[in-house]
């Protein structure tokens, strides 16, 4: 168990996000190659999206697709677990570390180089209060997507954890009827 979650992440916790974002994907046609739930070395599962394809954060819709697709994941996962989401923090998450990599290419003045260290470490608590209030904004809207899609969610996690490794158009053949 990980030091920074309350729970074990079993096969069936992998799964359930994995799907979510995996679904969430599906929903705002952001592509990808596959999903999967066999372990890299370097993450437990993960869905692999299409190679050399930057991620364009410039207008609005973009960003919240991205930002929803982040999130998804930890929301699918906790929905599984508790029935509900709780937002269990897991300290170094790959998902809130691409998703700030993002809010920061978004919020351009980020970051600034400050000579004086008073006035960077107040810039640096406005950024966090920044991040901070954007990150529990998105959060709440994310929960409520996956539990939109929660059928198209637990559908797929089921059969991830059949055949553990799924293409992008099985996937979508198997969701796209399930998604509202």
């Amino acid at each position: 168990m990980d030091g920074g979650c309350l729970y074990e992440a079993t096969e069936e916790v992998i799964a359930h996000h994995e799907a979510g974002h995996a679904v969430i994907r599906v929903l705002f046609r952001i592509p990808f190659t596959k999903v999967s739930i066999l372990s890299d070395g370097d993450t437990a599962g993960r869905v692999v999206p299409l190679p050399n394809r930057t991620v364009n954060v410039s207008n609005d819709r973009a960003f919240y697709r991205m930002t929803m697709t982040a999130l998804a994941g930890f929301a699918a996962e906790e929905q599984f677990v508790f029935g509900e989401s709780v937002w269990v923090e897991r300290i170094g998450a790959d998902d809130i570390e691409d998703l700030f990599g993002l809010w920061k290419i978004r919020n351009r003045e980020y970051p600034v180089h400050i000579e004086d260290p008073s006035l960077r470490d107040q810039y640096q608590k406005a950024i966090d209060a920044q991040w901070a209030n954007f990150l529990l904004d998105s959060r709440c809207e994310a929960e409520d997507l996956v539990c939109e899609q929660w059928r198209a969610i637990e559908t797929l996690a089921k059969a991830l954890l059949e055949k553990k490794e799924m293409g992008a158009s099985e996937v979508r053949q198997l969701v796209r009827p399930l998604l509202h």
